[in-house]
């Protein structure tokens, strides 16, 4: 590392700030030449251009002199500070909000852009933040002249431009991965549309035609038009609600483990049980948990907070803001947990819901939730194949993780100069 450099930003760029709208200003109902980026559409190091606003002609003539353009970095510096990228082409020169700044006229006879937008992303810079405004001090806004004191190290442009492309490599298997997790979302939302009110016929193991293509097959029901075999039953009669409490006289076990939201994942796996503590399971809170069972977040259930526990582990205990649901005899548990994950049973809880700081959802309301009530070879066959898709979203999610670990030992390694690139021999794109 002996030929690295180390620099503060304000030695190789310019920082400058963004504008705000003249006061009583709104943006522009539709579409015009005159983007406005914000701090929420800067995701990934990049632009998320999904939500874009935009100013009109009489608006961007107050403030066109704080645009961004595909040359510069952008900085958050209010609400979620320190996070820095690029913007995309078709972006070049949009207006920056206040709330982010810019790294602008940046040397790059110095830096490779690409480069410096990881490095400034990476731990090292990341340390030098909580150093400058330190950590929950209440500080609401990363002043300008404090990014201008970040250093940067930094080895010759072609060894830079090597890490960039060592690490844009993985940021390509990372995007890869996101991008299939999205379509498998994409498919199971639709397909659980299609099997909660279409279902399978059993004898084909096939999608029943649509109502518009059969009305025939179909008939009215309190949720909606059904298959006319199918019937419609509650939550409370196909499952037991909290059926199972540890006794008031149980005492702390070290072999016990406890479940809470933040031990929840979206696939319905148990991302990790905790220790039991006797303060963390307080006699109200004793809902035993066992193998088949579904957990479902009564507290803000907006957030789908929901699991299904298949594994052979039993005996967990829930922390508080949570409903138990127990699969009786003749309910195929993926059905159950499947159907909680669904529009429909989430259009039935809105109304249910009550308070503002704390929404939340009374036990004895969730038993009276409707549900479809299904032959339980055809709740078989619809569990599955909506089982198979969590598999796969659970898997390509263990990959997206491995990629992250491995950009992130990168990082390390590469940005500090303990592990060396080579240049001389291979070209650099």
């Amino acid at each position: 590392m002996s030929n690295w450099k180390q620099q503060q930003i304000g030695r190789f760029c310019r920082v400058k700030g963004g504008k705000r709208l003249p006061a009583g200003s709104e943006f522009a109902n539709g579409k015009t030449p005159y983007p406005y980026l914000r701090v929420t559409d800067m995701v990934n190091a990049s632009i998320d251009d999904s939500a874009l606003v935009y100013v009109t002609p009489e608006i961007e003539k107050f403030i066109r002199n704080y645009k961004i353009s595909k040359d510069d970095i952008y900085v958050t510096i209010a609400g979620t500070l320190g996070l820095f990228g690029t913007i995309p082409d078709h972006l070049d020169n949009a207006q920056l909000t206040e709330n982010a700044a810019k790294l602008t006229t940046i040397d790059f006879n110095e830096l490779d852009k690409e480069y410096l937008k990881y490095y400034l992303n990476s731990i090292f810079i990341e340390e030098q933040l909580y150093r400058e405004i330190g950590v929950g001090g209440g500080v609401p806004k990363l002043a300008l002249y404090r990014i201008e004191k970040l250093n940067v190290k930094y080895p010759s442009i072609p060894a830079q431009q090597r890490i960039a492309k060592i690490l844009r490599t993985v940021d390509g298997q990372i995007e890869k991965t996101e991008a299939i997790i999205a379509k498998y979302k994409a498919i199971k939302q639709g397909l659980m549309q299609d099997l909660f009110t279409r279902g399978i016929d059993v004898a084909t193991g096939k999608l029943r035609p649509r109502y518009q293509d059969a009305p025939e097959l179909y008939k009215p029901s309190p949720l909606g038009m059904i298959p006319k075999e199918w019937d419609v039953t509650s939550i409370g009669l196909v499952s037991e609600v909290n059926r199972e409490k540890l006794p008031e006289t149980f005492l702390p076990n070290a072999d016990i483990k406890y479940v809470d939201i933040e031990s929840i994942l979206e696939t319905g796996v148990i991302g990790g049980y905790k220790n039991f503590k006797f303060k963390d399971a307080p006699s109200r809170a004793r809902r035993v948990v066992r193998e088949n069972d579904t957990i479902l977040s009564t507290v803000r259930p907006n957030l789908r907070s929901f699991a299904f526990i298949n594994t052979n582990y039993s005996g967990c205990i829930c922390s508080t803001g949570f409903a138990v649901l127990s699969p009786l005899e003749n309910t195929n548990p993926a059905f159950l947990y499947q159907y909680i994950l669904s529009e429909d049973f989430m259009r039935q809880v809105e109304p249910f819901v009550a308070g503002s700081n704390y929404p939340a959802i009374n036990s004895s309301d969730v038993a009276i939730i409707k549900i479809p009530e299904v032959d339980i070879l055809e709740q078989s066959l619809i569990g599955s194949k909506l089982t198979h898709l969590d598999k796969l979203i659970y898997q390509e999610k263990n990959n997206l993780n491995k990629y992250n670990k491995i950009k992130k030992g990168l990082m390390s390694d590469l940005l500090s100069g303990k592990v060396r690139v080579q240049v001389d021999e291979e070209a650099v794109c």
